[in-house]
């Protein structure tokens, strides 16, 4: 996996079941559906975390979106 390294310490703040829980579900363009993904590499967005894998299901490309900003 290729993290920059803003993406990598935003990834490494989150607990291990959150992991397992983003992982678990992406919406797939390609499949219509939400899939399990696995993961290829990661970077930093508008401040938040752009997790880019491919779809287990068709091996389409996906990126989760997580929000890393403070709400505070």
């Amino acid at each position: 996996m290729a993290f920059t390294i803003d993406a990598q310490a935003a990834w490494d703040s989150i607990s291990e079941p959150e992991h397992q829980e983003v992982l678990a579900s992406v919406f797939c363009a390609r499949c219509l559906a939400n899939r399990q993904f696995t993961l290829d590499s990661g970077e930093m967005r508008s401040g938040e975390l752009a997790l880019i894998g491919h779809c287990n299901a068709c091996g389409g490309r996906v990126v989760r979106l997580i929000d890393t900003r403070s709400s505070g």
